[in-house]
């Protein structure tokens, strides 16, 4: 009986032995060496002999001729278990199919038609996408053409680039010093995962294309960059698109458009979900239509589309032309300072029924700005005010709708005119109602040394949301101070209750060798940089041309004069009487006339 039993365990032993032996025979190791071409489907160039197959594990080495896998393999795609490149691979039209690729090398991305012909997938007798991690380069190289990734995870920490980039997959992390790009003309990056997207690096688009952004995930977390590239001629910038249940822009995160030349071509942003924003998020700038003769620069758009919306902190920043953020719950918290939110022309909430904007925290500084004619706009039932209310978070008195009680208001355009000594003339200061409800606005004027003549305008009913204008005739002296400019005062008022707008405009006069104009190209030279802005103690002035610069105050007045050569950098302390506010940098050179910079001063 012993005996018998001894026999049968070894049968089986044997057994055993051999199933194993007919695995490991069957998962072999491939290794390229390209010896013959480079051919992915050539037996010749595999060591040992053989295609690869489903169960093998491939590695290229560094070193050996590129492995190309072609459209003639697409019939039959080209399948290993694992891949492991260490050196180069080319993709012309081909399909890889394989649980688990990764790429220590380089993999040049071929042209072909369609472009998205080059796919890395899981086995093909699997749905289940394929595991991939690149810490090398993907790319087209010269060679142009798409690329596909249809993976289970997908990881990034090298350069992925291509005219067209598509990734479907479980979840996706980009890692610092990761790059996802497009470079074709209208080809987008796309992401698209059931679970997550998580991005510490960039994904962006080439220049001078119309290339966008597209990602779509259960959650996406972004403390990195996530842009499109700047347009050129009358090319336009592309588009961003995030959609998600859950959309964190952490504080070092930015997500930002490109500029174009033609002002509506910037990018836009469209952000959808219960967004969490600490960071940057912008639109692309261009100059108005008259470009050729205007230094001033435009965002475009900002959508944000959100169940719950919150803002918060001091590193939060969003710039539009036009800003529109529409949610359920909106929360500002945690900001005291100048212009988190900023829009350029229009800045405009609105609330779904019910909703509930809540500005309550006593943390909240002056973080709402508009200024453009459209000014700011709530349209929300239930608005929770900071203690010192709406008008301590915002440069001009909101509209608040739908009952359009709580405030009033219209916006003046802040004005600034360069004028020739011994010259009159007309000028035209616009004003917007703001409010739901058609207005009639009373004004007064006043200047502080006599240049304005008269003013006329209409002053009758004005409706909702559109815009009039005063008429201001002027006379400049013929030898002015060139330290004192003319100040103008702006008032508007409704049923002469309360003063609803104050602006500013101020004559700045200069001499015959000051009246240079524009470049031969037609493009406006900026003469300075000033940043930071907003300020909070020093502002630096860098001088990209010799200059001479004029710091204005608040209410007109010069407060410094200072000569600046190329390259030079000043910096400016406000002494600790000067208040907060708005303050003009004008920069004067004989040859390309002046510029204005606005910069806004916050003291801690």
């Amino acid at each position: 009986m012993k005996h018998y039993i001894t026999t049968l365990t070894k049968t089986y032993l044997l057994i055993i032995l051999m199933v194993c032996s007919i695995v490991l025979s069957a998962q072999t190791t491939k290794t390229w060496t390209g010896a013959e071409n480079s051919s992915w489907s050539n037996e010749n160039n595999w060591s040992p002999k053989g295609e690869p197959g489903k169960d093998d594990h491939v590695v290229i080495p560094s070193g050996t001729p590129p492995a190309e896998i072609s459209y003639s393999n697409q019939t039959s795609a080209s399948e290993a278990k694992t891949v492991t490149n260490n050196g180069t691979m080319y993709m012309n039209g081909g399909v890889l199919c394989t649980s688990q690729f990764t790429n220590n090398g380089d993999v040049a991305v071929k042209d072909y038609n369609p472009k998205d012909a080059n796919v890395i997938k899981g086995e093909a007798s699997s749905d289940q996408g394929a595991n991939v991690t690149n810490n090398g380069v993907i790319t087209t190289g010269t060679f142009g053409g798409g690329l596909v990734i249809q993976g289970n995870t997908v990881e990034n920490s090298g350069t992925i680039e291509a005219d067209g980039v598509k990734i479907n997959a479980s979840g996706f992390i980009n890692q610092q010093g990761g790059v996802v790009s497009s470079t074709g003309y209208k080809d987008n990056v796309t992401i698209t995962c059931t679970n997550s997207v998580i991005n510490h690096g960039t994904i962006t688009t080439s220049e001078n294309n119309q290339s966008g952004v597209s990602i779509s995930a259960n959650l996406v977390n972004n403390d990195g960059t996530i842009s499109t590239g700047n347009g050129e001629s009358d090319q336009k910038s592309g588009n961003i698109q995030i959609a998600a249940k859950h959309v964190t822009n952490e504080e070092k995160g930015a997500i930002r458009t490109g500029n174009c030349i033609e002002p509506e071509n910037q990018g836009k942003v469209n952000i959808k979900g219960k967004v969490y924003n600490y960071g940057k998020i912008s639109s692309g700038k261009s100059p108005g239509s008259d470009y050729a003769g205007r230094s001033d620069q435009y965002f475009n758009h900002v959508d944000l589309v959100g169940d719950s919306i919150f803002l918060f902190g001091d590193s939060t920043r969003i710039e539009a032309d036009t800003l529109r953020i529409w949610f359920n719950y909106l929360e500002i918290a945690f900001v005291t300072q100048y212009a988190c939110i900023w829009g350029d022309m229009v800045v405009e909430f609105y609330g779904s029924e019910g909703a509930v904007a809540n500005l309550s925290s006593p943390d909240i500084g002056a973080g709402i700005i508009s200024i453009g004619y459209g000014g700011i706009a709530f349209f929300c039932d239930n608005i929770l005010e900071p203690p010192l209310g709406l008008n301590y978070i915002c440069d001009l008195p909101p509209t608040v709708a739908p009952s359009d009680t709580a405030i009033t208001g219209a916006s003046v355009s802040e004005g600034f005119g360069v004028l020739q000594t011994g010259t009159s003339g007309l000028v035209q200061v616009a004003f917007q109602n703001q409010s739901t409800l058609p207005k009639a606005f009373q004004y007064s004027i006043t200047d502080q040394n006599g240049w304005v003549q008269d003013a006329s305008g209409t002053t009758a009913q004005v409706e909702s949301f559109l815009f009039d204008s005063l008429t201001i005739n002027y006379t400049i002296p013929n030898n002015p101070s060139d330290s004192v400019p003319d100040t103008v005062f702006i008032l508007l008022s409704h049923g002469g209750e309360s003063i609803l707008a104050e602006a500013i405009w101020v004559l700045y006069s200069y001499q015959e060798a000051l009246s240079g104009g524009w470049e031969a190209d037609g493009k406006r030279r900026d003469l300075i940089e000033t940043f930071p802005v907003p300020f909070a103690e020093d502002l630096t002035i860098r001088a990209l041309e010799d200059v001479f610069i004029t710091i204005l105050d608040p209410m007109g007045r010069v407060i410094l004069r200072e000569q600046l050569r190329k390259s030079n950098i000043f910096t400016w302390t406000p002494a600790e009487n000067y208040t907060g506010g708005l303050y003009l940098i004008v920069a004067e050179n004989e040859r390309t006339g002046t510029e204005v910079d606005r910069v806004m001063y916050q003291p801690k």
